[in-house]
């Protein structure tokens, strides 16, 4: 399954945004690297989780905890 991704980076890893630094990291882990030069560098996205209306940040973002607990009231 093709994936598209506004950040590269291992988990509890800083993001990389060097084209040479990833395709080092990644050469081994994914069958195609599309080489569109460097990553802007930015605010990574918001990853969360949630269960039963709890929400469990697991990676911090431009959007808190909040904004999301009233987005899913």
């Amino acid at each position: 399954m093709p994936l598209a991704t506004t950040s590269c980076n291992m988990a509890d890893e800083p993001c990389i945004n060097n084209i040479n630094e990833i395709m080092n990291k990644f050469k081994d882990k994914v069958d195609l690297i599309v080489d569109e030069g460097n990553i802007l560098e930015g605010i990574p996205s918001t990853i969360i989780r949630v269960k039963d209306k709890n929400i469990e940040i697991l990676r911090k973002g431009p959007i808190n905890k909040e904004e999301l607990e009233r987005s899913i009231k």
